[in-house]
């Protein structure tokens, strides 16, 4: 199931968002009690425009965040979505790692804080931690 994020939370339970392309894709809504970690499918594209699925995991967060950086046309109103972002609080620490997804998939790492181009954001969900951190993006076969 492409385009949908996948949480699991703490006492084995899971939580399936809606599509992040939407309007609302749900984390705003939600509010867990803690997330143990989750998963993301998407389709990338290779240099010859042929679709290639990806999973992205992040597990082992002190707290979650995901939001979808867009722009609204003044003219038209259309929103065009420019970039998702998929970011965790690693144990312990101030740093932030995580992943933006655009034209390219491009892992970031930071200051709490200074997460999105240099300030901080809302929208962080509590995080359970159960293992050590982790934040892969791989190809799936």
């Amino acid at each position: 199931m492409y385009w949908r994020i996948q949480l699991a939370l703490k006492g084995g339970v899971t939580h399936t968002l809606r599509d992040v392309r939407t309007n609302n894709p749900g984390w705003a809504d939600f509010n867990p009690v803690a997330i143990t970690g989750m998963k993301f499918a998407f389709l990338g594209r290779d240099e010859k425009g042929k679709d290639l699925p990806y999973l992205l995991e992040m597990s082992g967060m002190e707290s979650y965040n995901f939001f979808v950086e867009a722009v609204k046309s003044i003219g038209n109103g259309k929103v065009t979505i420019k970039a998702l972002w998929f970011l965790g609080l690693v144990p312990n620490t101030n740093t932030v790692t995580g992943w933006v997804l655009k034209d390219s998939i491009m892992q970031i790492s930071t200051v709490k804080g200074r997460e999105y181009k240099g300030i901080a954001t809302v929208g962080w969900k509590s995080g359970f931690v159960n293992n050590p951190p982790v934040s892969i993006v791989r190809k799936v076969k």
